[in-house]
């Protein structure tokens, strides 16, 4: 399996908060200054008196601007919600798709464990019974070709200890993951608070 390197994990997770954060600040920022653009105290009728009378027919030319401002605030209001509850099924979704990622990696990170303890078992009994056997074989008999099977086999047990860093530094990997997981879902879980608060 391809394995991801480190600085690719924390970017690929960074980008995912970055994305999902930016476009739902965006949204209630924006959402918030349109409210406050709202001002209810201009819709109150006029005081009566000469100046507040004549002030007041002023006004009722402005009256329709402002219903009508109104109404087109209302609309964007509308157009923000939906916007919202369309980020929130996102957030929700991807909340899902991470708690199937967390669980893959936790599983496997335990296959990778059972890979390296079967290696490490390999290796023991290789170095521990075969290449001694084969090299006690070597004084037994003068045969070239003996001797190539045990620099065979001594290569073998090196392409093992390769192939068990190889698999360490895949479970370091996958171990940093998790946690980077579960900050991006708590991330996710706020924003889905925000929307619904």
């Amino acid at each position: 399996k391809q394995i991801l390197k480190r600085q690719e994990l924390k970017h690929l997770f960074s980008q995912m908060k970055k994305a999902d954060s930016e476009k739902i600040n965006q949204i209630l920022f924006h959402l918030v200054d349109l409210l406050q653009q709202i001002d209810p105290d201009r819709l109150k009728p006029a005081e009566t008196g000469f100046f507040k009378r004549l002030l007041h027919k002023r006004s009722n030319a402005t009256i329709q601007q402002i219903v009508s401002n109104y109404k087109r605030l209302s609309k964007q209001v509308d157009r923000l919600a939906i916007e919202l509850q369309h980020a929130n099924l996102e957030l929700q979704k991807e909340h899902e798709r991470l708690n199937k990622i967390y669980a893959k990696n936790k599983q496997h990170f335990m296959n990778i464990n059972v890979f390296i303890a079967a290696i490490e078992l390999k290796i023991q009994q290789l170095r521990e019974v075969t290449l001694p056997q084969l090299k006690s074989d070597i004084t037994v008999r003068d045969d070239m070709f003996h001797s190539m099977s045990v620099q065979d086999l001594e290569q073998a047990i090196e392409w093992l200890d390769r192939r068990k860093y190889d698999l360490e530094i895949s479970r370091e990997i996958t171990l940093q993951a998790a946690p980077q997981i579960r900050m991006t879902q708590e991330t996710n879980q706020m924003l889905i608070e925000k929307i619904q608060g």
